[in-house]
């Protein structure tokens, strides 16, 4: 099971989280979860609302590929950044990645391990 630690308070539109002092504890289904500044675009999608005037509307997506995890920034003009390196246009998650868009935002955990 792959999971997120999203430091701060984001509001979760179809996720179930587990909050703690610094954050929330997210576990990522089998299919995409969008992050952004808005409230969900399409009826049923999953999404992760941060409230910072420097994330775009729609910033970036995790999605399950193949036998793993990839984040795909979704044409950010501030870009979205995996271990201090752009991911651009997409990147391979693996256990303990840090995700930032300008500050630290999310870690990756994959309790399967390997790059799932």
């Amino acid at each position: 099971m792959a999971r997120l630690f999203v430091f701060g308070q984001p509001t979760l539109h179809g996720l179930q989280g587990v909050t703690d002092t610094h954050g929330v504890w997210l576990e990522l289904p089998r299919e995409p979860v969008f992050f952004g500044r808005t409230a969900p675009y399409e009826p049923g999608e999953r999404r992760v609302q941060l409230a910072f005037n420097f994330v775009a509307r729609r910033h970036f997506v995790i999605e399950p590929v193949d036998d793993g995890w990839q984040l795909r920034d979704l044409g950010s003009s501030g870009g979205t950044w995996v271990n201090r390196q752009r991911a651009a246009p997409a990147v391979r998650l693996k256990a303990g990645d840090v995700i930032d868009l300008a500050q630290r935002i999310a870690i990756f955990r994959d309790d399967d391990g390997g790059e799932r």
